[in-house]
């Protein structure tokens, strides 16, 4: 394409096949004679593109300025010279016209020299692609070109049918026949197929070259998908177990398809090889089941937990890391932690305390006997209860109850003294208890009592009475005497 500098185009896209050779164009893009202007600089625009379609990327001239004075003198001195075929044409010179003498092709305007060595008219028998043929002799206004001959358009084509990308003819496509075809690698794929109508092969079908393939890979005969190799260690990603870490030796002791370049628990016991080198543990050995610092937890359970595996208690509130997580608190929290029992220990021990003193207290309160007064003679007995007046039948009565209580008193002792006469034999004393008690105490029939006279009412007379045994100086006396005989039966 030939431009100016303002960007107008002067000559349109023009296609030539031809090698080192200079395409000859008289024409503009309108179909007028081409008519440069003197001191205008034009550029010219080539682009390359192959038989498959695909382009290059467009190249551009530094530009060319019209200049006649910088025409050689002998092109204009109606001689022949210089290397000129005719008289001012032909090589450097312009071209010649029609039956000019030239040497090759481009000495002449109609682009023809014959075999006679004159400029002629192109013909369809020439053996040269010349004129408005698209291939020698055939198409344009020339005869219909062969099946791979080139073409502009379905026209020139017996076919009837010119691919649009390769501008050749072609007859019923071989790249679409559904067979195998002797420069396919595949059906309908691959070789020339893909080199001329871009038909490249899907992974599994047959190829010779890389460019067969869509993927671009061609293995062992066959296309592939693209075998991407990330760390560049000669091992596809698919077949490396380092895909990211280059380790061309795949290395792994520990056999779980994660090579040691890149595997972070190369002892595979589901602890990081840095977490466990952090707490001086062993990176190439299973450890998770053991208990370094004895808590109660698992090296495992420590990472899971996040704790110190050599401590026992990370959090440093004096419980053990595996009481707080048994109890279900966080062991890294010093706050986080069960309650401590000692205070609920002295609380019970001081209830218990109380309780009992409490107790204590009431025992004594009840059981403490009651101190009696002690008795003197003479003293006056202060009644508690008012009596009914005395009379000679309650003063009997006072006396049976008396004796009965004698008699029930003198069994109970002969009682004891019979059990321990068994228990002693010849050492109990001879005779009866009830004798030795009967010859000290009187326990003849009661006294009669005389009634109270009535109160009358006379001066008072100071008189001296001999005083009575009362009940309870009975009582008394028998008590001694009980005592007394004990001692004597002790004595002996």
């Amino acid at each position: 394409m030939l431009e100016d500098e303002s960007g107008n185009i002067i000559v349109n896209w023009t296609q030539s096949i031809e090698e080192d050779e200079w395409i000859y164009v008289d024409e503009d893009h309108n179909g007028d004679e081409l008519n440069l202007t003197k001191g205008t600089k034009y550029f010219f625009n080539v682009i390359a593109k192959n038989k498959a379609g695909s382009s290059s990327e467009i190249g551009k001239s530094d530009g060319v300025i019209v200049d006649p004075s910088k025409k050689p003198e002998e092109c204009d001195d109606l001689e022949l010279n210089g290397d000129e075929t005719d008289i001012d044409c032909g090589g450097s010179c312009p071209k010649c016209e029609l039956n000019k003498n030239c040497l090759v092709n481009d000495d002449c305007y109609s682009g023809f020299c014959n075999s006679s060595k004159k400029c002629a008219k192109s013909s369809c028998d020439d053996g040269i692609k010349n004129g408005d043929e698209t291939d020698v002799d055939c198409g344009g206004s020339c005869g219909k070109c062969e099946n791979d001959d080139e073409c502009n358009e379905d026209s020139d084509c017996k076919s009837g049918k010119c691919d649009s990308n390769l501008k050749i003819c072609i007859g019923v496509d071989k790249c679409a026949n559904n067979r195998l075809d002797s420069d396919e690698t595949d059906v309908d794929c691959g070789g020339y197929c893909a080199e001329f109508k871009g038909k490249k092969c899907d992974d599994g079908q047959d190829c010779k070259k890389n460019s067969d393939c869509k993927s671009g890979s061609c293995l062992s005969g066959k296309c592939t998908a693209y075998e991407k190799d990330s760390d560049k260690d000669g091992i596809p990603n698919s077949e490396d177990n380092c895909p990211y870490v280059s380790n061309s030796g795949q290395e792994d002791t520990d056999g779980d398809d994660i090579g040691d370049a890149c595997d972070d628990d190369n002892d595979n016991d589901g602890m990081p090889d840095d977490w466990e080198e952090d707490y001086g543990l062993d990176p190439g050995f299973d450890d998770a089941d053991e208990d370094e610092d004895n808590d109660g937890l698992t090296n495992l359970q420590e990472y899971k937990e996040g704790t110190d595996p050599t401590n026992k208690d990370t959090d440093g509130d004096g419980i053990s890391d595996g009481k707080e997580v048994e109890k279900g608190f966080d062991p890294t929290d010093s706050d986080s932690r069960p309650a401590s029992i000692f205070p609920i220990i002295l609380l019970i021990i001081g209830i218990i305390l109380l309780v009992s003193g409490i107790g204590y207290l009431l025992y004594k309160n009840f059981t403490k006997p009651k101190q009696k007064k002690p008795f003197t003679p003479g003293s006056p007995i202060k009644p508690t209860t008012s009596f009914k007046p005395f009379t000679p039948k309650s003063a009997d009565s006072i006396e049976l109850r008396r004796r009965q209580a004698m008699e029930r008193i003198m069994k109970e002792r002969e009682e004891k003294f019979k059990q321990r006469d068994k228990m002693f034999g010849t050492f109990a004393p001879k005779g009866g208890i009830r004798e030795k008690l009967h010859g000290r105490l009187d326990l003849g029939k009661p006294k009669a009592v005389k009634p109270a006279p009535k109160k009358i009412k006379t001066k008072k007379k100071t008189t001296t009475k001999k005083k009575e045994k009362k009940p309870r100086d009975v009582f008394e006396e028998l008590s001694k005497v009980a005592t007394s005989e004990l001692k004597k039966y002790k004595k002996k």
